[in-house]
């Protein structure tokens, strides 16, 4: 199970609005945190409903994914199928519409773990994202890979998420 920062208890979750259909009534920080929190429980279905049909989705320095079925298509690629996905939040900000997060994001395939900081930017409108941006270093997500490598074979040295 995710590991997000911040965690709510169930009776907030009801009390703000318990499903994506409810989105409208969160915060952009709330969109986005829940955003994550979806794809760390595996739920695409919860994920898909808060990006807006047109959103527009960039990871570092590759080509932008345009419109919410290609969106979901990478993030099934990402955090579906054979591969697990987990996230640590540590800080959330908000500048009107635009919110970003620093965080720790993690690909889990067996005893394989890529775990790599991340800068992510999210622009919401109407409770739906309509664009999400995610930024690594080069050499920190090489770092990551080697790491995980290591990690599968000499489990000592596999990586662990960092406390919130």
């Amino acid at each position: 199970m995710a590991v997000v920062y911040p965690q709510r208890s169930d009776s907030d979750r009801t009390r703000r609005g318990g499903s994506a259909v409810d989105c409208l009534l969160w915060s952009p920080e709330d969109v986005t945190i829940r955003f994550l929190e979806s794809l760390a429980l595996a739920d695409p279905d919860v994920a898909e409903q808060m990006l807006a049909p047109q959103v527009e989705y960039r990871v570092g320095h590759s080509g932008t994914r345009r419109g919410r079925a290609a969106v979901m298509r990478r993030l099934h690629r990402i955090a579906g199928s054979s591969w697990g996905f987990d996230v640590v939040v540590h800080e959330v900000t908000r500048d009107g519409s635009t919110v970003r997060t620093e965080r720790t994001d993690a690909l889990i395939r067996g005893r394989l773990r890529i775990q790599v900081g991340v800068r992510g930017t999210a622009e919401v409108h109407d409770g739906k994202i309509i664009r999400w941006q995610d930024e690594m270093g080069r050499v920190a997500l090489a770092r990551a890979i080697s790491r995980g490598l290591l990690g599968a074979v000499v489990p000592s040295m596999r990586a662990h998420m960092p406390p919130q």
